[in-house]
C-alpha cells in the first residue's frame, strides 16, 4: 500500500497543497498527509513537492469465509454472525444478519431437513443479493422476536387503521390527551402495551461483513429462531429403586429417547448432565412426630437428582425429582401393587421354553436358524396323542403356560412348513413378530399373570413376558412384555430385558409370578461364561417406564438351572427346569428329562438365592413315552399360583432329519 501511495503523489507533485507534514508511514484510510518521500531529505532523483492531502480510497471487500450456513438462536435481536462466519479485511469489519423471510415453521432439523432447507437459500451473494431480495417482503429481527404492541382500542372510541390494519385510536384525542385525562379521572388504569409471540421457525436470512470504509460482503444463510426448550420424558416409576446398598449413591442414566425436540429431534444422552445428590431436609421439612419413624429406620435413603440439557439455541430444560432407594431386605411398601397375592384367584400362566438349552457355558439353539425352540399344546390337552387328521403334518407346538384352564403356547400354526414362531391359544394366533423391531424374527416362550397394569394411558388385567429375537442364529435373544384385558388381543410394550449382542445366547425363557403384591420375573441367561437363571422384581405396575431391580440368582445342587417355570403353594415355590446333560442324537440341543424342585422360601427377592431345593420329580420317557421331555410349566392360577401337581411338558421324538425331528414337537399334562 505504500509503494502504491508513493507512486500515486509522485504522478501528482505538481498538485501539491498546503503546510508542510511528515510523512505518515502509517495508513490512515480516507486521507493522509505527506512533506517528502524520503524521510533523509531531498536526492537530485526525487523533486521537491509541497506538502498535500491526498485521499486514498478503498474499494475492496472483505473477505468472508462461512464455516456453516446455518445459526441455531433463542434470540434473533443479539444472534452473533461470528458463530458461523469469519472474515479478512485491514480495517474495523461489522457482521450483521437481516433481510429475514420465514421458510418453514418449527420442525426437526436433521441431516436430511437441512439439505431441504439449504437448497431453498440463494445461490446470488453482494450486491446481486440485495437486488435479488427486493422484490421480496422480508422482515427484521425486531419484527420476529417478541415486541410491545399498542393495546386494543375500544369500539366505541374513534379508531383509525394503520399500515398493517392494525386499529390505533384517534389522532386528535390522543393529541387533546381526552383519554387519557378520562381514564385518569375515573381511576381506570391505562391500557399497557401488549407483547406479540416469538415467531419461531426457519428463515432464510443475509450475513453483511462491512468495514469502515463501506464495502461489504453478502451470503445468504439459515437462522434457525426456536426458543421451547427440549422435553425430558419422566416416569414417576423412576423415583424408586430396590437395592441392597441403599447409602450408595446410585447411578442415574439418561435413556436413548428420553430427552426430545421439536428442532434437535431426539437429543443424544451424552448431550445432558445428570447431577445425583443426598437429599437433605430443611428444618422446616423436619418430622416432629416422636413416634415417627426415620427414613433410614424404614429402609429408605433419599437422593436428588437433576438432569440438564440445552438445545442448539440454547434453550435449557432441567428435570428434577427424588430417587429413593428402599432396602432390599425389608422392602414391600414401595413394590408394585394391585395383581392380587398368593392366595387369590385370577388367571396367569409361565412357561420357562425357548428353542433349546445345552449344557455348559451357552444356551444353543438348534443349529440353522431359530427352529430349535419347538413344541407346544392345546389348551386342556391331557394327553400326547397324535394331532387330529385335519391338521397338517408339518407344524409344531411347545413350550405351554397355563393360566386358569387356558393354555397359551408356541407354534407356526399359522405359517405351516415354515421356522416362524408366534404365541397361540387353541390354534389361533395371539401375538406374532414385529417388522422392523426388536423381535421381527420370533416371538416364543409367554408367561402370563394377571393383575392391575397400566400402559399408555389404559388399564389391562393380563401381563405377558415373552422371547423375542431379530437374529435368525439363536443369539441376542431378548425379553419383552406385552398387556391384554382379555388373553386373545395384546398390546406389546417393548423390551424389558436387552441382550449384549455379543455373539451368545442372550436371555429369555421368562417366568412370571406375583406373590403378595410382589411381581418377579424369572429369566434364562447364556453368556461366554455360563448358562443360569435369574429373577428380577418389576417394581411398578406402570409400564410406561419398565423398572426392574438387581438380579438373584436361581442355584440348585449339582446342576445349572436354565428353561424353567415357577409356582407357589403358601411358602413352598417350585420350579420345573432341564436336565443337564442332554442326550446325544440329532435332539442333542434339548432335554431328555423334566425335573421339578421345591423349597421354603420367605417371599423376598434375596430369598431366592438362598432356597434349598429338593428334587421331588423326574419327569422323562417312562413317564411320556418319548425320548425329549422339555419345555415345561406348572397348571397355575392367576398369579402362578400352583392349582395342582401337575405340569404341561413338551415332548419330542428322533424320526428322522432336522425338519421331521421339529416337527414331533407336541406337550402333554402329567401329575408329579
Amino acid at each position: 500500500m505504500y509503494v502504491k501511495i508513493k507512486d500515486f503523489i509522485l504522478s501528482k507533485r505538481g498538485a501539491a497543497v498546503g503546510v508542510a507534514a511528515a510523512l505518515v508511514t502509517t495508513l490512515v484510510v480516507g486521507s493522509f498527509h505527506y512533506d517528502e518521500f524520503l524521510t533523509g531529505g531531498k536526492d537530485a532523483a526525487t523533486p521537491d513537492v509541497d506538502a498535500a492531502e491526498v485521499e486514498v480510497v478503498d474499494t475492496e471487500a472483505p473477505v468472508l469465509t462461512l464455516n456453516d450456513n446455518i445459526i441455531y438462536t433463542s434470540d434473533v435481536t443479539t444472534v452473533n454472525g461470528a458463530v458461523i462466519a469469519s472474515y479478512e479485511d485491514e480495517s474495523a469489519v461489522e457482521l450483521t444478519i437481516d433481510k429475514y423471510v420465514k421458510i418453514s415453521d418449527p420442525t426437526e432439523v436433521n441431516d436430511e431437513t437441512k439439505q431441504g432447507f439449504v437448497a431453498q437459500l440463494s445461490q446470488a451473494t453482494d450486491q446481486a443479493l440485495l437486488d435479488e431480495l427486493a422484490a421480496v417482503e422480508t422482515v427484521t429481527a425486531a419484527d420476529i422476536a417478541p415486541h410491545e404492541v399498542a393495546p386494543a382500542v375500544d369500539a366505541t372510541t374513534d379508531a383509525t387503521t394503520d399500515a398493517t390494519g392494525t386499529e390505533v385510536a384517534d389522532a386528535t384525542a390522543e393529541a387533546s390527551g381526552e383519554e387519557a385525562a378520562t381514564a385518569e379521572a375515573s381511576g381506570e388504569e391505562a391500557a399497557t402495551p401488549e407483547m406479540t409471540p416469538a415467531n419461531e421457525g426457519i428463515y432464510t436470512a443475509v450475513l453483511t461483513a462491512t468495514d469502515a470504509n463501506g464495502n461489504f460482503t453478502a451470503r445468504p444463510i439459515l437462522v434457525v429462531y426456536d426458543v421451547t426448550a427440549p422435553v425430558i420424558a419422566h416416569d414417576t416409576s423412576d423415583e424408586k429403586r430396590v437395592v441392597e446398598d441403599i447409602a450408595a449413591t446410585p447411578e442415574v442414566t439418561v435413556g436413548e429417547s428420553q430427552i426430545t425436540d421439536t428442532v434437535d429431534g431426539i437429543i443424544a444422552p451424552d448431550r445432558a448432565t445428570v447431577d445425583v445428590a443426598e437429599k437433605v431436609e430443611d428444618a422446616e421439612g423436619e418430622n416432629t412426630d416422636s413416634n415417627a419413624k426415620s427414613a433410614e429406620e424404614l429402609g429408605i435413603h433419599v437422593f436428588t437428582v437433576n438432569i440438564t440439557v440445552a438445545d442448539r439455541a440454547g434453550n435449557t430444560a432441567v428435570l428434577t425429582y427424588d430417587l429413593s432407594l428402599y432396602d432390599q431386605s425389608t422392602y414391600s411398601s414401595a413394590s408394585a401393587s394391585g395383581n392380587g397375592n398368593a392366595s387369590s384367584g385370577g388367571s396367569s400362566g409361565s412357561s420357562g421354553s425357548n428353542k433349546s438349552s445345552s449344557s455348559g457355558s451357552n444356551v444353543n439353539k438348534t443349529s440353522g436358524s431359530n427352529a430349535g425352540e419347538i413344541g407346544t399344546a392345546t389348551a386342556g390337552e391331557s394327553s400326547c396323542d397324535a394331532p387330529p387328521a385335519a391338521e397338517p403334518a408339518n407344524i409344531y407346538k411347545y413350550c405351554p403356560t397355563s393360566i386358569n384352564g387356558t393354555v397359551l403356547y408356541c407354534s407356526n400354526e399359522a405359517t405351516p412348513g415354515q421356522v416362524k414362531d408366534g404365541i397361540y391359544i387353541g390354534g389361533s394366533r395371539v401375538l406374532t413378530t414385529s417388522s422392523g423391531s426388536w423381535d421381527s424374527v420370533q416371538v416364543c416362550d409367554p408367561t402370563v399373570i394377571q393383575g392391575d397394569f397400566y400402559y399408555q394411558g389404559s388399564n389391562y388385567c393380563y401381563l405377558m413376558a415373552y422371547l423375542g429375537c431379530a437374529t435368525y442364529d439363536c443369539t441376542a435373544n431378548e425379553v419383552g412384555l406385552a398387556v391384554s384385558n382379555n388373553l386373545w388381543s395384546w398390546t406389546k410394550v417393548g423390551r424389558a430385558i436387552g441382550a449384549a449382542h455379543d455373539g451368545f445366547w442372550g436371555v429369555g425363557q421368562p417366568s412370571l409370578i406375583s406373590y403378595n403384591g410382589n411381581i418377579i420375573l424369572f429369566y434364562t441367561s447364556g453368556t461366554a461364561s455360563c448358562t443360569t437363571t435369574y429373577a428380577r422384581q418389576l417394581l411398578s405396575t406402570n409400564l410406561d417406564s419398565i423398572l426392574l431391580s438387581d438380579a438373584a440368582r436361581i442355584t440348585v445342587p449339582g446342576d445349572f438351572v436354565s428353561n424353567a417355570d415357577f409356582a407357589f403353594s403358601g411358602n413352598t415355590l417350585y420350579m420345573t427346569c432341564d436336565t443337564h446333560p442332554f442326550p446325544s442324537g440329532s435332539l442333542n440341543f434339548i432335554s431328555g428329562v423334566q425335573s421339578v424342585y421345591s423349597g421354603t422360601w420367605d417371599g423376598t427377592l434375596s430369598g431366592l438365592s438362598s432356597i434349598g431345593w429338593s428334587k421331588v420329580a423326574a419327569i422323562g420317557g417312562e413317564t411320556t413315552g418319548h425320548k425329549r421331555n422339555h419345555n415345561g410349566c406348572f397348571v397355575r392360577d392367576g398369579y402362578g399360583g400352583l392349582s395342582s401337581r401337575e405340569i404341561y411338558v413338551s415332548v419330542a421324538d428322533e424320526v428322522g432329519n432336522w425338519s421331521a425331528n421339529l416337527y414331533t414337537y407336541r406337550f402333554m399334562r402329567v401329575a408329579f
